[in-house]
């Protein structure tokens, strides 16, 4: 993909789960270190299904991770500027010419779809089914959609004309709630929206041909009230440096913050509202390293509580991508111009995690139960003096389910959930659940 950055969330909160858990958020301090025992030129990067990570340049390599050794298995025959693992044998690559789908482990390759740009999949339990866009960088739309997990992909249309092609820069999908389904995606021209699995897109409030280019939108949470947000990193023709956006609507109107730092894409990590993380963008300067700032308050305001190692030396560096593992730790990869590679980097300690609590939970934590825990097919959530929805994230920090309490009990299912802990928030407060 073009050079990414992340935003991640995290809060100085104690969130209790069953008696002998707690969640810890690093939110300050953070440290990081190699990942692999070599430099590679990772232009993006992805886990697959077995929690194992994948990386692709935007040359002809790409890598795998011995998740015992810790050494890159690589570099591979094809390489692209963006990344899919859907298995540790179904992988998809999109070098801006051409997606090309593997069904071996990269062995061997067939091209599915003659354009090539960004990609993005959904849930496969999720209300889309593993739907598949990519975006189209030189032809088409600007997005294509595949339901077929990458064997063939359908151009999509578009409810306006534009001057310009709106190619998909990112996505998200709305999981529940009256917009389930809705895609909502940043794409050069702004944010648009379908709600037909990506066969139409509409534009949203945030759309102007020429002026806004989205470079990522993700799902996460007002820091208030604890609803579901949309954040989106905008670049704005008429104004300097990225801009901040939010949507509370689920996509359709979106609204400015100021004073965003010089830093584009973002995720969102579970258990947390409205703090967020990020690492500088662009190209540093000779000596210069990526600071890393963080917001507590949605982007309102932001400190700097580390910096990346890599050290500029003899030509520039900027993030290409970063994402939240299964393991909790944030994941960098560096680019570095000219011929020399730059590491992928990782957090030395999980951004989340789960600890003995060091002192019994204050009794407002009690205000709500989650039982059974461990759940096998369904949980139910029992509250006091909260109202709002039940929302249920995975380790990702997406939002796989989500109810509204009525006379102070809701559930949720999870019999469709892959094995593992979960976090399940009600107004501001939080608890692990383990689903088996």
């Amino acid at each position: 993909m073009s050079a990414k950055l992340v935003v991640l969330t995290v809060a100085g909160l104690l969130f209790v789960g069953s008696p002998a858990l707690s969640l810890v958020a690093f939110a300050q301090d953070l440290v990081f270190e190699q990942v692999g025992d070599v430099p590679i030129c990772a232009a993006d990067l992805d886990f697959d299904s077995l929690g194992a990570l994948w990386a692709s340049s935007s040359g002809f390599d790409f890598w795998y991770l011995d998740p015992i050794l810790q050494t890159w298995d690589g570099p591979g025959n094809r390489g692209g500027d963006a990344f899919l693992a859907l298995t540790s044998d179904t992988l998809i690559i999109s070098n801006g010419i051409a997606v090309h789908r593997s069904l071996d482990g990269g062995k061997e390759w067939v091209v599915s779809h003659l354009e090539g740009g960004p990609l993005f999949d959904t849930a496969t339990d999720g209300p889309n089914n593993g739907l598949i866009l990519v975006g189209e960088e030189t032809g088409g739309t600007g997005i294509a959609y595949s339901t077929d997990r990458g064997a063939t992909f359908t151009e999509s249309a578009f409810t306006v004309s534009t001057n310009r092609r709106s190619t998909l820069h990112s996505a998200v999908e709305i999981p529940d709630g009256p917009a389930t389904g809705r895609l909502v995606a940043g794409v050069f021209n702004g944010i648009v929206v379908s709600d037909d699995g990506g066969q139409t897109w509409s534009p949203s409030s945030l759309f102007e041909d020429f002026r806004f280019s989205t470079q990522r939108v993700v799902i996460g949470e007002d820091p208030s009230s604890g609803t579901r947000r949309l954040y989106a990193t905008v670049v704005d023709a008429q104004a300097s440096g990225p801009q901040l956006y939010t949507s509370d609507d689920d996509g359709l109107t979106w609204a400015n913050v100021p004073d965003m730092v010089d830093a584009e894409l973002f995720v969102f990590v579970p258990g947390t509202s409205g703090s967020l993380l990020a690492v500088e963008d662009g190209t540093a300067l000779e000596g210069d390293k990526l600071s890393l700032h963080w917001s507590e308050d949605g982007g309102v305001s932001w400190s700097i509580v580390g910096e990346l190692p890599a050290e500029v030396n003899g030509g520039g560096i900027h993030t290409n991508d970063m994402l939240i593992g299964p393991d909790n730790h944030l994941y960098v990869a560096v680019g570095r111009a000219g011929p020399e590679p730059e590491w992928v980097y990782r957090t030395t300690e999980p951004v989340v995690v789960a600890n003995e609590p060091e002192a019994p939970p204050a009794p407002a934590a009690k205000r709500f139960v989650v039982y059974p825990n461990p759940a096998t097919d369904r949980i139910t959530v029992t509250a006091s003096e909260i109202d709002g929805d039940v929302v249920l994230y995975d380790v990702l920090g997406r939002a796989v389910r989500r109810a509204r309490l009525v006379a102070g009990k809701a559930a949720l299912d999870t019999s469709r959930l892959p094995a593992g802990v979960y976090v399940v928030r009600v107004g501001g407060e939080s608890r692990l659940v383990t689903i088996r």
